[in-house]
């Protein structure tokens, strides 16, 4: 098996702060990429507001991995060393696994991470095609039967109907908080994924308004038309109208992009008095934060960032069973693709397996030209002897195919059976004298019929 080796850091051993100086934006994963292209063979970056995670083949271990997210980042290797974890080989494709179907997540069964993993080997295929360090064969073989499992056991499982997200809790954290939503005006700042899938929950409970703001206003309108709102120009404003925004919200969600705080405690004290003692509910739910820590402490503002929102997960039943169940058919993958891994490589075997079919349905086609020769005779002539060697080499090449699908497909599969069981089942030795396959009509080149 070829190593991977990977490092982990995310709300199970760091604390936002921390996450936040350690998150690998695009800047800083070209600059590991740099730093490791000599030493390492594929390298995969996965950083989200709940974790940043580095996945590395080659002659790269997690202590060189992590000297260079030090420097990329700007945190000291001591420092990360205190708060992520190492994993390598089968430990580090199962907690993949795991990742990308949401059971590692701070909201169990979120499924945001499914798309944001996709993102991130998406961007590793990107980085590799331009030359840089990025993900290769092995990267694109475990990266995409982790997402097929992902995929696979949340729907089998009914994870994908009651998995919950950062969306769902702060809506639900909302309506603790306000017992509903009628008359109240929910506002959110920024434009992208979260923010929309945030505002499309807000959305289902009927708020009285929604104002959307962005730096670009254009993105906020692009955001209220595909969040179906009656007039999304009129619903868009400008990041400089955020303060007057700001005045007339009962709910603020922040899920920008934005690498300082969208939102100081001086810019927000000010309005309060204008707002009239009217209690403010903020939702902070960007990495870096969007907003200064500081504004929670204002009176009736109430600020949670996404390590707050896990108090509020949901605890019901039939989840807990989604969530176990959807568990045994990842790990069941899992280790599927660690034993896929491990196994030598099956082309050579699956090569000698064709051959010897080849070999086989040849000496019934040298036979069945034998007897349609006898059968035949002079009774046709020579344009229907070509198509007859036509047919018998098609025949021969798709009934090979046919009989070669099932073992190639258990070797290969989510379920593989190994090399050597393929070998003993076939009585694979050394390969055979090659014979060539036909190719239609090419077949009577050889001297069929007579």
């Amino acid at each position: 098996m070829t190593e991977i080796a990977a490092l982990s850091m995310s709300h199970r051993n760091a604390d936002l702060p921390l996450r936040e100086r350690a998150s690998v934006d695009a800047a800083r994963a070209s600059r590991l990429r740099a730093e490791l292209a000599a030493a390492t063979g594929e390298l995969v970056v996965l950083s989200t507001c709940n974790r940043t995670e580095l996945y590395a083949t080659g002659s790269v271990g997690p202590s060189a991995l992590r000297a260079a997210w030090s420097r990329a980042s700007g945190v000291a290797e001591a420092e990360l060393a205190g708060a992520s974890c190492e994993l390598a080989g089968g430990a580090a494709v199962r907690h993949l696994f795991r990742v990308a179907a949401g059971l590692e997540s701070q909201v169990v069964g979120e499924p945001e991470i499914l798309g944001q993993v996709k993102r991130a080997y998406e961007n590793g295929r990107l980085a590799a095609a331009s030359g840089a360090c990025g993900a290769g064969p092995v990267m694109h073989r475990v990266f995409q039967r982790a997402l097929a499992a992902a995929k696979s056991a949340r729907s089998e499982s009914g994870l994908s109907r009651r998995g919950g997200s950062v969306g769902s809790v702060a809506v639900t954290l909302a309506r603790t908080v306000f017992q509903g939503f009628e008359g109240k005006e929910v506002l959110c700042v920024g434009a992208g994924a979260i923010a929309k899938a945030t505002m499309r929950r807000f959305l289902r409970h009927r708020p009285a308004r929604v104002r959307l703001v962005n730096r670009r206003e254009d993105r906020a309108g692009e955001l209220g038309a595909r969040l179906g709102l009656p007039d999304p120009a009129a619903a868009a404003w400008p990041l400089e109208r955020l303060e007057e925004a700001l005045i007339a919200a009962d709910v603020a969600v922040f899920a920008t992009a934005a690498t300082e705080p969208v939102l100081t405690e001086a810019a927000l004290k000010p309005l309060l008095k204008r707002r009239r003692g009217r209690p403010l509910l903020i939702l902070d739910l960007g990495l870096p934060r969007d907003v200064e820590p500081p504004v929670g402490k204002l009176p009736r503002v109430y600020l949670y960032n996404v390590d707050d929102l896990q108090e509020v997960v949901d605890h019901d039943p039939e989840r807990r069973a989604s969530i176990q169940a959807c568990s045994l058919r990842v790990e069941a993958a899992a280790a599927a693709c660690v034993a896929d891994l491990t196994s030598p490589d099956p082309g050579p075997a699956i090569g000698r397996l064709r051959a010897q079919l080849h070999a086989l349905a040849g000496e019934e086609e040298t036979r069945t030209r034998a007897r349609l020769t006898t059968l035949l005779g002079d009774r046709v002539d020579a344009a229907t002897r070509a198509e007859v060697e036509a047919v018998l080499g098609e025949f021969r090449h798709r009934l090979v195919n046919k009989v070669l699908h099932g073992p190639v497909s258990r070797v290969r599969g989510e379920a593989p059976v190994g090399v050597g069981e393929l070998e003993a089942l076939f009585g694979l030795g050394e390969p055979p004298p090659p014979v060539a396959a036909p190719a239609g009509p090419a077949v009577a080149a050889r001297g069929g019929l007579a």
